[in-house]
């Protein structure tokens, strides 16, 4: 579920509520992943692959490959205990991209319908 939040004063209140079923909620209620918009499409970014949706929530594209995994920094390279590197999606290029490790390189991907 997405919410359009707007402040009024000191308080901030739910403008529009949109179903969406692109991240796992944990038993607290939380989400983890990425969404941005990139001026055309809302894109998600979760364990549950990427997706691209209209501003209601709708998936207009899914791809199951492309998944978030956590976040990791330049330093995190080459450490054992680093996390498998996870995509994250540029709205101004509108690509996914990871670092590669084996490949010692960025991997990109697209939404070759939509984006």
């Amino acid at each position: 579920m997405f919410y359009r939040l707007s402040s009024q004063g000191e308080s901030i209140h739910c403008e529009k509520e949109a179903p969406c079923d692109a991240f796992d909620v944990n038993k607290y209620g939380e989400v983890s992943g990425e969404l941005r918009y990139d001026g055309e499409f809302l894109v998600a970014l979760s364990g549950k692959g990427a997706f691209a949706l209209t501003l209601e929530g709708e998936t207009i594209q899914h791809d199951g490959e492309i998944r978030f995994s956590g976040y990791t920094t330049h330093t995190d390279f080459g450490s054992r205990y680093a996390p498998e590197p996870g995509w994250q999606y540029s709205p101004e290029h509108r690509v996914f991209y990871r670092y590669s490790p084996e490949k010692k390189s960025v991997e990109k991907r697209s939404f070759p319908q939509v984006l």
